[in-house]
């Protein structure tokens, strides 16, 4: 099956966009397997933003082959206390754990676990992301809000990436936790948060940050790909203390800032 949970206005494609809201999706367990089977655990494509009031709550979903959780121009979502993981997946394949695409708004995504994603194939090269948004912009006094969510036990040789931010402004990242602590990676590089593109009005606040993977590549905390965002992060833990070879920064910001201090001094920036 490509979708295992989908939303469409076809009977002959499951991936023809179509308008649905105050559904409910709770306590569903969505299985997978080691090959083939369902493309996106839960798919959400509005087809004209009149996606209103859904919510995603509860539901444990495994061995999805890409994409756990995608959404697409929704408004006022709740993505709230699911399990995500791939325990026997064995193709080398990117992951993108809960993806939001845009246009959307007023979502609120909450704890939420992301783990084992690469289970029946911890020596895969691909990437893993765990919150993967593009294009969503929350407003004032209503931002989208991510929070207290889990990621851990992420096994590969590929880069991980525990928030992905591409052009989405006013979003709030507060008390989420991202541990990327497999010992015997030998490559792949981590930025457990991950700034591109145009963005206003981020906070980036109370998260705790642990890194000790093995392996060559670099290892950031946060890492500010563009001149061309405003982020407010403070009171964040950021703990890297890899025995690998590669790097370890506390975040990138035209050029590595490896410590808290060198951090904390660039200029004109709210960290």
């Amino acid at each position: 099956m490509y979708k295992r949970q989908a939303l469409s206005n076809s009977n002959k494609t499951l991936n023809t966009a179509t308008d649905v809201s105050y559904l409910l999706v709770e306590n569903n367990l969505i299985l997978g397997g080691a090959l083939g089977g369902m493309f996106s655990g839960i798919f959400m494509n509005g087809l004209n933003g009149k996606n209103v009031n859904n919510k995603i709550i509860n539901n444990t979903i495994r061995d999805f082959y890409s994409d756990g959780i995608y959404i697409k121009r929704q408004e006022n979502l709740e993505i709230s206390g699911n399990d995500l993981s791939r325990p026997k997946r064995t193709e080398d394949l990117d992951a993108f754990c809960i993806y939001l695409d845009g246009p959307s708004r007023d979502l609120l995504i909450e704890r939420n676990n992301i783990h084992n994603i690469h289970g029946g194939n911890i020596n895969s090269t691909s990437d893993t992301y765990g919150f993967y948004q593009l294009n969503n912009d929350g407003r004032g006094a209503q931002p989208i809000v991510i929070r207290n969510n889990l990621m851990y036990d992420i096994r590969s040789k590929g880069d991980i990436y525990g928030i992905y931010n591409d052009r989405s402004d006013t979003v709030m990242y507060h008390h989420n936790t991202f541990s990327f602590d497999d010992k015997n990676a030998s490559s792949g590089e981590v930025r457990a948060f991950f700034q591109s593109g145009r963005s206003r009005g981020l906070e980036f606040k109370n998260n705790n940050i642990s890194i000790t993977r093995g392996g060559s590549g670099r290892k950031y905390g946060i890492y500010v790909s563009s001149n061309n965002a405003t982020i407010d992060s403070d009171y964040n833990n950021i703990y890297l203390n890899s025995s690998g070879t590669g790097q370890q920064h506390v975040g990138f910001f035209s050029g590595n800032q490896t410590t808290l201090a060198n951090w904390k001094n660039i200029a004109n920036r709210t960290w």
